[in-house]
């Protein structure tokens, strides 16, 4: 099995190679040169939690070049956590398949860019635009995880570490080497359109807590069974508690299963911009480490992240924020490491218990 995905790596990198040496010999790529950026394609086209981490160096990267046309080509998820944001000019929508690939080609060459720089994506076709897009530069790590193999059309390949955080790496490939306090702060706009097109019938008198107990990978669940016995501690401490349950289209009978055992509210199935107008209210919210738990940090509501043994890293640049707590536990086994884990036993560690005394603890001197 190695062997066959080495030799389909192999045949994929060389076809690469040859459709980039034909636009050389057509003169495709590399048209549009410029000292500074003016025109800039950032792209990110992975999960909601890579492309929120992304708009702190779309911020700062903006701030620094004002008059900058800058767009972004995301998922459909991204587009959804960068739709209204005050620094971008435009989103690219990137889908699959053969008719939008070079319809999304056309308009990114249309558009004349002279900088592209790849923040994260993990189709090595994406790269392939990238060259083809014109840009005279462009710009993307010099790890092998991040091109894919795809280094030989970069212009610029920055050197990063395995190290630090994904939000200082996107710095870096923006330019930006020395991050103050506050330039890591991950944004999310909610519009007042947005809010006044949602009714929520919730006086504001009311604790709103909200829970995310889904996540696109097994090893990164919290069990169903103790957010529920969360949300009835929480229930039978505060009498002014109202529980929303939030998730995506696939996690809907798992929300409306929660929130039946626990008299809640199941918003799961909700679009990222509703179900952001929901959380933009919550007092505080309790979450899987995955898209909405990051979306919560950026709302700046008090968030707890139930991390599981190899995932903490990805809560580093949030562990000095007042209003952060990831709980986490040591593994058990070898097998998170590889994102394989379909029975995970270190997340059952963490009990409700604790997770209760920790939303007790933030919620403060909230009258019981």
């Amino acid at each position: 099995m190695g062997n066959s995905r080495n030799i389909l790596k192999r045949t994929k990198l060389l076809f690469h190679r040859a459709i980039v040496k034909i636009a050389d010999a057509l003169g495709l790529s590399k048209k549009y040169l410029s000292d500074s950026p003016r025109n800039c394609l950032i792209i990110s086209t992975t999960g909601v939690g890579d492309t929120i981490w992304s708009t702190p160096a779309i911020r700062e990267f903006k701030k620094q070049y004002p008059e900058m046309n800058l767009c972004v080509l995301t998922s459909k998820g991204g587009q959804q956590v960068l739709s209204n944001n005050p620094y971008i000019n435009r989103i690219y929508l990137f889908k699959k398949g053969v008719f939008f690939y070079f319809s999304l080609l056309r308009n990114i060459r249309r558009a004349c860019f002279d900088t592209v720089i790849v923040f994260h994506c993990t189709d090595r076709i994406i790269w392939l635009l990238a060259y083809l897009s014109g840009a005279g530069s462009i710009i993307g790590s010099d790890r092998e995880r991040h091109h894919k193999g795809m280094d030989f059309v970069m212009t610029a390949p920055v050197h990063t570490e395995s190290g630090p955080h994904a939000i200082y790496e996107r710095m870096l490939l923006t330019g930006k080497v020395d991050v103050q306090d506050g330039e890591t702060k991950m944004d999310f706009f909610v519009s007042g359109k947005e809010r006044s097109d949602i009714s929520i019938d919730i006086s504001n008198d009311k604790l709103l807590i909200g829970f995310q107990p889904g996540s696109a990978r097994v090893f990164q669940r919290w069990p169903q069974k103790n957010f529920v016995a969360l949300g009835k501690l929480l229930k039978e401490t505060y009498k002014d508690v109202e529980i929303i349950v939030v998730g995506s289209a696939k996690e809907k009978d798992l929300g409306d299963s929660i929130a039946g055992q626990i008299g809640g509210i199941s918003l799961a199935g909700l679009s990222i911009r509703d179900t952001a107008v929901w959380m933009e209210r919550c007092r505080l919210f309790v979450s899987n480490d995955t898209g909405p738990m990051h979306i919560s940090v950026a709302l700046g509501a008090l968030t707890i992240a139930l991390c599981a043994a190899a995932g903490t890293e990805s809560c580093i640049p949030y562990k000095e924020l007042e209003t952060f707590r990831s709980i986490e536990k040591p593994k058990l086994c070898e097998s998170c490491e590889s994102k394989s884990c379909e029975d995970p036993v270190c997340m059952e560690q963490i009990s409700p218990e604790e997770v209760f005394e920790t939303a007790r603890g933030m919620l403060g001197s909230r009258i019981m």
